[in-house]
């Protein structure tokens, strides 16, 4: 009982993250519109209940909120503008079974230009 709390807890602090990380460094380049951009990644890393389909225990790893999180941190850096290039959502139900199978970790992923 103790270690299955001890798990829960490390889990949980674990899953409480989003990270954006920033690339400048395009060499000169310009968007397809002729302007300058950098290119910035945010992810989000959550536990949910029951497989991903139920609400969120600690954090939120679904597309919206991914979305609003990188919205968010470019908003923050100063940008005006952005164009998403890719995105995904990953459920690791099978990490831990059958513990993953209740609270299900999920990561979120949303890469982009922003200027």
């Amino acid at each position: 009982m103790i270690r299955t709390l001890s798990l829960i807890a490390l889990l949980s602090l674990a899953a409480a993250c989003v990270s954006t990380n920033v690339g400048s460094n395009v060499n000169g380049l310009k968007d397809n519109d002729g302007k300058d951009f950098v290119h910035q990644e945010t992810k989000v890393v959550a536990l949910h209940w029951f497989f991903g389909i139920g609400d969120p225990i600690v954090e939120d790893a679904s597309f919206e909120n991914a979305v609003n999180e990188f919205t968010s941190a470019a908003a923050a850096d100063g940008r005006k503008q952005s164009r998403i290039s890719s995105s995904d959502t990953t459920t690791w139900w099978w990490v831990f079974p059958p513990f993953s199978f209740i609270v299900t970790p999920i990561t979120a992923r949303v890469a982009g230009d922003v200027r």
